[in-house]
């Protein structure tokens, strides 16, 4: 699943999730991050660092951001689908380098690949599987004006 929008009770009334896979073996929310040049960081830090040349900018942990993307995936399937376990990961698909400590949670879009792989052994049944993205898919926001509005939260937030 790509691109979902669903309740949150964090800072803004909704979240914004990049990738969602829905499986036997976990859920697992993927935040992509389409950074170029290295990135540096460690996964305790509030601010991660991309570094392209000489320039250096400063960007919020997406693993902080991702989150509050498990916690609302979490909110919303527990209760009826308490064996799911839902597993945050992050890619950085263009990153010429990545050094990030503390986690292995954290690489290209090869090692997300490959980090999901590694979980083999089935927690959920087809059918819970199946109800669990069935809930995902109704729960999504589609439309128009409330994504332009969490968009704008978005921006007011990095703003402030």
């Amino acid at each position: 699943m790509n691109d979902l929008l669903l309740p949150s009770n964090g800072s803004l009334a909704a979240t914004q999730i990049d990738h969602v896979v829905v499986s036997n073996y976990g859920i697992f929310c993927i935040e992509t991050k389409a950074y170029a040049g290295w990135i540096f960081g460690n996964a305790k830090d509030d601010y991660w660092i991309q570094v392209i040349y000489r320039h250096k900018e400063r960007f919020y942990n997406p693993l902080r951001q991702n989150y509050a993307h498990v916690k609302a995936i979490e909110e919303l399937i527990l209760a009826r689908y308490p064996k799911a376990q839902v597993i945050s990961l992050v890619a950085f698909p263009d990153a010429g380098k990545l050094k990030i400590s503390g986690t292995d949670l954290v690489g290209y879009t090869r090692d997300v690949i490959r980090k999901i792989k590694t979980f083999d052994r089935p927690i959920l049944s087809d059918s819970e599987r199946d109800g669990i993205y069935e809930m995902l898919d109704h729960t999504n926001v589609l439309d128009k004006e409330a994504r332009k509005a969490h968009i704008k939260g978005v921006k007011e937030l990095k703003s402030a």
